[in-house]
């Protein structure tokens, strides 16, 4: 059961359908010796910062297998070496999206708006590639106030976790990039002023629903002053099932109330005979059954599969800045379930309804998906993104609307209990995966 992309515009909307395979999980997304920060840049001809602006179409090999994916970056700062063009090419190995293509475990993936500091080397047709792949490869994220630069890699690959652990961590922004243009080729003497130990919710690997004009991703500020929001279900509930579909939504809506870390206030308001899915706001979210309005086309079945909802929050357009980062309001959720889906809803005594309620609601939240899509990373590369409640496919186990490690530092980043924004070290401390822009 997939969850497809999820796309921003005043109310920002996901997918869920229905799919018939399951992919294995590698043995190892990428084995790799960490390296020092020295080494690295000794090998590196050219270091740059700058921004993704955009994906550039898969490459293709001579049978038609896609197996090079390419981003349009605009460089910012050349930190070492030259470069003659504003905007260059950093290509990598892999499509995994590609319906036929090469699969490059432990490859990062990007999307236009990521900031990003590369260590790279020209290539004989123009493109950079990174040095060393992902080891050469950071991505930027902001937490209280400042920037950080992150490796996207999972320490269960590394060959000896021991061997220099230390630049495992995080890298202060400005500190690092004076010390690559200041050392150039010099060696490390000392352990870098650099590396930082931040707290988990710096770590975060979820990504945002995001404004598509602005990049600028959506919350709720109505919790920090102690409000709730109220989740309806439309009267009536979804045809044709056993299980109880309102508490189905009662669970899905509590398993972001309940969790410790979070400021998240979500109420089960009952049952609405108003229909709150319409292309405007009137305040109240609520979930529409059997899609009434054919929001989605067609219908779901069980056996052949199909969409099961859409959903999503509306937003304003103005932005209000909380721990930094600019975010648009959000004022209202939505979720609509389309016709057909009852039958999936009953699996597991109504643990799959719950598990894709509380899912689509997450999206209500600001919460893109932490794997699984083309914003993401793939699933089978981390036990922590396999496990999320985001990622983008549901489980279907059973296992009903339980927030994994990921979706709960996502909420303790985006919707902190504690005040001042920084919640107590209580959460898991995955490797940062997409930002916290």
């Amino acid at each position: 059961m997939r969850f497809d992309l999820p796309f921003a515009r005043t109310a920002a909307l996901a997918i869920v359908a229905l799919a018939s395979a399951v992919v294995a999980r590698d043995a190892q997304a990428m084995s790799y010796l960490m390296m020092r920060d020295d080494t690295l840049l000794a090998q590196s001809p050219v270091v740059v910062s700058g921004e993704v602006v955009s994906v550039l179409p898969l490459q293709s090999d001579k049978s038609g297998f896609a197996v090079e994916k390419r981003y349009a970056v605009r460089i910012d700062r050349v930190l070492k070496g030259a470069v003659d063009a504003s905007l260059v090419v950093l290509a990598l190995p892999g499509a995994p999206e590609a319906e036929a293509g090469l699969h490059v475990p432990g490859v990062p993936q990007f999307v236009a708006g990521d900031d990003v500091l590369v260590f790279a080397e020209p290539r004989a047709d123009g493109a950079y590639a990174p040095v060393q792949l992902a080891l050469g490869l950071f991505r930027a994220h902001e937490y209280a106030g400042d920037v950080f630069y992150q490796r996207e890699l999972e320490t269960e690959d590394a060959i000896e976790k021991s061997f220099n652990a230390e630049y495992t961590l995080p890298r202060h922004a400005a500190k690092f990039e004076a010390w690559i243009e200041a050392n150039g080729y010099a060696a490390q003497s000392t352990r870098p002023d650099y590396l930082e130990v931040l707290p988990p919710e710096a770590a975060a690997k979820f990504t945002h629903m995001r404004g598509a004009s602005t990049g600028s991703p959506t919350r709720w500020f109505k919790f920090d002053s102690g409000l709730s929001e109220a989740w309806y279900g439309l009267s009536g509930g979804q045809a044709n099932m056993t299980t109880n579909v309102f508490t189905q939504l009662q669970n899905a809506v509590n398993a972001w109330t309940n969790d410790a870390g979070s400021r998240i206030n979500l109420t089960y308001g009952g049952q609405t005979g108003t229909d709150a899915q319409n292309d405007r706001t009137d305040g109240r979210s609520a979930v529409t059954w059997n899609d009434p309005d054919n929001k989605i086309s067609g219908s779901f079945s069980c056996t052949s599969g199909g969409t099961l909802a859409i959903g999503g929050p509306y937003f304003s357009g103005t932005r209000t800045s909380f721990n930094g980062t600019l975010y648009h309001t959000i004022v209202e959720g939505f979720v609509v379930v389309q016709d057909g889906a009852g039958c999936l809803f009953d699996r597991h005594g109504g643990a799959d309804g719950a598990e894709t309620l509380a899912h689509e609601i997450g999206h209500t939240l600001g919460l893109g998906h932490a794997c699984g899509d083309g914003s993401s990373p793939a699933c089978n590369t981390s036990a922590t993104l396999d496990a999320a409640l985001m990622r983008a496919s549901v489980h279907g186990d059973g296992r009903g609307a339980l927030l994994g490690s990921d979706d709960q530092l996502a909420v303790v980043t985006i919707y902190p209990a504690s005040s001042g924004g920084v919640p107590p070290p209580t959460k898991p401390d995955p490797v940062f995966k997409t930002g916290f822009e």
